[in-house]
């Protein structure tokens, strides 16, 4: 039979182990919920910045963006009208010969008059740390409106101010 002792301290050591993994993740989670504030639902509220960095999102088997993919690219279009940016890096994933979700974005926002020479395309977005520590590295922005989602914002704002961008959001 067991002692009740070694069965209260193992089950009170299994709640300590559990208790200090909620309050890790819930940590981490706070950290970047507070860290990548600063998203604006309205174009025109946008300070002024270097470029619009739109995020990738699924495309279609025919080629067109996916619903998600047209909001970010409509809002990245608006600001770039509004003059609230002055280029388009379109980043995404363009892995495979048979799915490319940057040119996709960039016929999409040529089509919503978006000049082509002021959209740049970056193929290897595959994820948004990759998005964002090459705006920086590679096309050295300094300045971003991140374009995604509002359930993505935060932590996309966190990755990017991590890589050493001056980043605003827009849902």
């Amino acid at each position: 039979m067991l002692d009740r002792r070694v069965v209260v301290r193992t089950l009170l050591g299994g709640a300590g182990l559990v208790a200090l993994l909620a309050l890790v993740v819930g940590g981490a989670n706070a950290v970047v919920l507070l860290g990548g504030r600063g998203a604006k639902t309205d174009p025109q509220a946008v300070p002024h910045a270097q470029a619009a960095l739109v995020l990738g999102a699924l495309v279609q088997a025919d080629g067109r963006p996916s619903g998600m993919l047209e909001d970010r690219i409509r809002a990245a279009a608006a600001l770039y009208r509004d003059g609230r940016v002055d280029k388009v890096l379109a980043s995404g994933d363009h892995g495979r010969p048979d799915y490319d979700e940057v040119n996709a974005m960039r016929r999409e926002l040529v089509r919503l008059g978006v000049p082509d020479k002021d959209v740049f395309t970056d193929h290897a977005g595959f994820a948004t740390l990759d998005s964002v520590v090459r705006a920086r590295k590679v096309f050295n922005v300094h300045s971003v409106v991140v374009v995604t989602q509002g359930f993505h914002m935060p932590r996309a704002l966190w990755l990017a101010r991590r890589a050493g961008l001056t980043a605003q959001g827009l849902e």
